[in-house]
């Protein structure tokens, strides 16, 4: 029987583990620590064959309940989704929002309407994830695809966004909900094991590398990355002499999106850019992975390249798992710049589409143990400092508890 507490919150995400969807694992960590932090968590949450409904016990005996129901985000399942807050009786909702893993449909636009009429009494929050794209048509199509934000722009109690361009778009769509924002970092799911050195070995070996051998490795984010870039400079340093492996750790994951042919057409182009440049045997796929085992990959190798197609930024959720397990790596720089982040101090950029630049910063990390141990350990330190997961659960009890509070105040 779930203890009584001074809160209680309904967590709405389009995914959830395991799902594979970052969006869905952001969902579960941060119910988690929310939890730890005296708060009950009810999550709704799709209906998938790969989610069980199950109340999971934190450490501290603390549930959290989930309601995998919503067959899909259409209007026609609205009233299982209304029928299930109203017997969650929450003091908060907060709906992670993300169109894609919601299928793009109505309902979640028409949401905070809804709520506002049904649950009068109660705060709404959303967390928005990604409100940009890298492609130029899908950039033209979300520029009035914004305008669906609009009902929980205005309707919403609080926003939460991960980066300084986020901030700035929305505010400069409707500039009267400034303060109701709030900056709050991503976070991640994929933390260092404890018997890296171990893993290290085994990943090493599974991919038949020699003593003396660099490990570079890259997520594999067909949507974000820029692996043309990638596959010239390491073309580059193998012809020089360089002795080194790249593994792209992960897999692209399902999604319903329209335009999913973007993804496959320039998978493709990456594919066949390794042929033509007699890279191919250099290069391994992971394919989707765990957590656990994406940590693996990480602690196995000597450094990581993370080049965005439009710069690093706080909405990036694998970037932080790179600093997390201490790794010296190279990002693009672009009109953002994650607080913390400075270059040949825990970090080295470079521009965008630059490929000769990327040569010479690699060569620079592979010739300097020394260099990669300093950035890897600051890199570590600014994780400690900026992304834990328990920094980021107090920012958001705290984003929660003057509207809580103040509602309660008024019931009593």
């Amino acid at each position: 029987m779930r203890a009584e507490r001074n809160m209680k919150v309904c967590m709405i995400s389009g995914s959830f583990p395991n799902m594979k969807c970052g969006v869905g694992d952001y969902t579960a960590v941060l119910s988690r620590e929310l939890a730890k932090n005296g708060i009950c968590i009810d999550v709704i949450t799709s209906s998938n064959s790969e989610i069980k409904a199950k109340a999971e016990e934190g450490t501290d005996g603390l549930a959290i309940v989930l309601h995998p129901i919503m067959k899909n985000w259409g209007l026609e399942n609205a009233l299982s989704i209304l029928k299930q807050i109203r017997e969650s009786k929450p003091d908060v909702i907060h709906v992670q929002y993300q169109r894609g893993i919601y299928r793009s449909r109505e309902f979640i636009y028409l949401f905070p309407i809804l709520a506002k009429v049904l649950f009068p009494g109660i705060p709404i929050f959303v967390t928005f994830h990604d409100l940009q794209s890298p492609y130029f048509l899908q950039r033209i199509l979300k520029s009035a695809g914004e305008y669906t934000l609009l009902p929980w722009l205005i309707l919403a109690d609080g926003v939460v966004v991960s980066n300084h361009s986020d901030l700035k778009r929305i505010t400069q769509m409707v500039p009267w909900v400034k303060n109701k924002i709030r900056r709050i970092p991503v976070g991640i799911n994929i933390g260092p094991s404890p018997d890296r050195q171990r893993r290290k070995t085994i990943i090493r070996a599974r991919l038949n590398m020699v003593d003396g051998e660099i490990l570079i490795s890259t997520f594999c984010n067909v949507v974000h990355m820029d692996y043309v870039m990638l596959f010239k400079a390491i073309y580059s340093l193998i012809n020089n002499g360089y002795s080194l492996r790249l593994v792209i750790v992960g897999g692209i994951p399902p999604s319903s999106r329209k335009n999913d042919h973007l993804d496959r057409d320039y998978r493709g182009k990456v594919d066949g850019l390794a042929k033509k440049l007699g890279i191919s045997q250099f290069l391994s796929y992971t394919g989707y992975l765990s957590a656990s085992e994406v940590s693996a990959y990480l602690s196995a190798s000597d450094l990581s390249v993370q080049l965005y197609w439009m710069g690093i930024s706080n909405r990036h959720a694998t970037f932080p798992a790179i600093l997390a397990h201490g790794l010296p790596a190279i990002t693009t720089l672009g009109d953002e710049k994650p607080e913390g982040l400075v270059d040949h101090h825990n970090v080295i950029f470079v521009p965008c589409g630059d490929a000769k630049t990327l040569t010479v910063a690699l060569g620079e990390l592979i010739d300097s143990p020394a260099l990669r141990l300093k950035i890897g350990q600051k890199a570590l330190t600014l994780f400690q400092e900026r992304y834990n997961w328990k920094e980021i659960a107090e920012g958001t009890k705290e984003l929660y508890n003057d509207s809580f509070y103040r509602h309660k105040k008024k019931k009593g």
